[in-house]
């Protein structure tokens, strides 16, 4: 289980929910807590709808930064 499904069913969030609240498909929501958050654009954008911090959604460390960081 991704860091992502965890800490969404631990604050008993429903995908639907989610994906409502970041205006993409439920699918794209089940999509992402199967493989894992994979860059820090995502992280910080699922981190405020489930009201964490962004770094605990990584299972493994970021591949890519959102475009414009340094």
């Amino acid at each position: 289980m991704t860091s992502l499904k965890r800490i969404r069913l631990e604050k008993k969030i429903k995908a639907a929910e989610v994906a409502k609240k970041l205006n993409v498909t439920r699918q794209s929501v089940c999509i992402a807590e199967k493989k894992g958050v994979r860059n820090v654009c995502a992280a910080r954008r699922y981190a405020e709808v489930l009201g964490c911090d962004w770094r605990e959604l990584f299972d493994d460390i970021p591949t890519r930064t959102c475009a414009g960081e340094q």
